[in-house]
């Protein structure tokens, strides 16, 4: 007798790569955010930030396409989380005491043919500031933290790369949570197999 809560042709259960790193990502801005949990600001700053990680990560695609795997190592999405945390705090109306606009505070050279009024927009303020950021680390022959410290010039900005690794520490204690909840949906998906 067939159990009439088991479906008979049930899809196997596969977890998709990239909804896990959309989840750490989510994951970690939730966890950056939590401070300003109770206020309007928070709640703008999540859904915008909900909004526009598909946006990064789809910008992170297409920069592993223009740059191989043995090339160069490819930007990760969630270090592209942690600089817009430290750039913008997720605010994409940012503006910056030099002029830098929006999330990744973009400026200057780094804006790659984008108007004043298109980095109004975050999809674009994303797409300049990862691709200065490729720039910067392709300049420093792929080092990350002298990347890091390119990526942000000028007489009134502290290096990045000492709030990067600030900002590390949420990010790490987000991805354990994570990956504690990942694992358990994995062991319920373990025990709940294809019907043969």
């Amino acid at each position: 007798m067939a159990n009439p809560f088991v479906e008979e042709e049930a899809p196997p259960c596969e977890i998709d790569p990239r909804a896990l790193v959309e989840a750490e990502l989510s994951a970690y801005v939730v966890d950056f955010l939590a401070p300003i949990r109770r206020s309007r600001d928070y709640r703008i700053r999540l859904a915008s930030a909900r909004q526009n990680i598909p946006v990064i990560l789809d910008l992170v695609e297409a920069d592993m396409m223009r740059h191989p795997f043995g090339h160069l190592d490819p930007l990760d999405p969630l270090l592209i989380g942690v600089v817009i945390s430290t750039e913008s705090a997720w605010d994409s109306k940012a503006l910056g005491k030099l002029g830098e606009l929006g999330f990744m505070q973009v400026h200057g050279p780094a804006r790659g043919g984008f108007s004043e009024q298109d980095l109004r927009r975050p999809e674009n303020q994303l797409a300049a500031g990862i691709r200065f950021l490729r720039k910067a680390v392709d300049l420093c022959e792929g080092d990350l933290p002298g990347g890091l410290n390119l990526y942000q010039t000028g007489r009134a900005c502290r290096p990045l790369i000492r709030a990067v690794k600030r900002r590390w520490k949420r990010y790490q204690k987000a991805l354990k949570l994570f990956r504690k909840e990942k694992n358990h949906v994995k062991t319920k998906c373990d025990k709940n197999p294809q019907a043969d």
